[in-house]
């Protein structure tokens, strides 16, 4: 009795479409036979990635890889003494003012200013605390704080904003993640100068770095550079380490995006009348 229905309805001139909001006379859960897998479309929205894109990506996870060991080498530089405090403090403001003069010419003044009071504010309360800070984990063996430095900077790799959304991604955790590990490790060094050189440089890094990646955005030749100058850095106390390192961002910068490149063949997916109506 309900195909006769049906087939009245059609005979009638009703036609079928798939569409929610509107009645033409048949159930919900209708689907003519010959549109039904005429309808299957393969890879709908699916993106693909070119060369370019793929290298573009792995720059960007490597340069933040680059910076994290680049910081945890010249913490080891001040802590044994390789480098004097005041010579990275000189530096890191040497490098602070030319990137913000660069930093000038694409984006507006009022940016500068909030960027310029936020590392203000960085820097004061740093210099303010970095006398209690390097005496306040004294009672704490020095494994527990390498372990809850290396743990913090994990998790700032972790939640790093490398620009696709995720559950984990957030700027906040990754800036809290990586203060804190700097926290531990100012801790561990001489002096209350040497203690703000390297919230200086945590402030550079973690700070810094990310607001000016909004308008420059690294590529495979800068990403490049910015490893072979963490790996140089690194290689001078600890080679071993460097090679492994070396071979982590080689990994990353060029082995990862070239298979990620060849494995999108592999790509497939159906979209067809068993789809859940969606609203457009």
């Amino acid at each position: 009795m309900i195909g006769i229905n049906l087939l009245g309805r059609m005979v009638n001139g009703a036609k079928w479409k798939k569409c929610l909001y509107e009645n033409y006379g048949f159930p919900d859960n209708y689907t003519p036979e010959e549109s039904f897998l005429a309808a299957m479309q393969r890879n709908k929205n699916v993106r693909l990635y070119n060369k370019t894109e793929c290298l573009q990506g792995g720059a960007v996870v490597g340069r933040e890889v680059s910076i994290v060991v680049t910081f945890w080498s010249l913490y080891l530089y001040l802590s044994e003494g390789y480098v004097e405090s005041e010579q990275l403090i000189i530096s890191l403001t040497i490098v602070l003012c030319i990137g913000y003069l660069q930093y000038l010419r694409r984006v507006s003044l009022n940016s500068i200013i909030s960027g310029g009071k936020t590392t203000l504010l960085f820097l004061v309360v740093g210099y303010a605390v970095s006398p209690i800070l390097y005496k306040l984990t004294d009672s704490i063996s020095t494994d527990t704080i390498n372990l809850m430095s290396a743990g913090g900077l994990i998790l700032h790799l972790l939640s790093v904003d490398y620009g696709i959304p995720g559950p984990i991604v957030s700027r906040s955790i990754s800036l809290n993640s990586g203060i804190f590990s700097t926290v531990c490790l100012a801790s561990r060094l001489q002096s209350h100068v040497a203690a703000f050189a390297l919230l200086y440089l945590a402030v550079f890094c973690f700070v810094l770095v990310p607001m000016w990646s909004d308008v420059y955005n690294p590529n495979p030749i800068k990403s490049l550079f910015t490893a072979l100058v963490s790996v140089s850095l690194l290689a001078r106390l600890m080679p071993s380490h460097a090679i492994l390192v070396s071979l982590l961002l080689a990994f990353i910068q060029f082995i990862c995006p070239a298979w990620f490149y060849q494995i999108q063949s592999y790509k497939q997916t159906i979209h067809g009348p068993w789809d859940e109506a969606v609203l457009h």
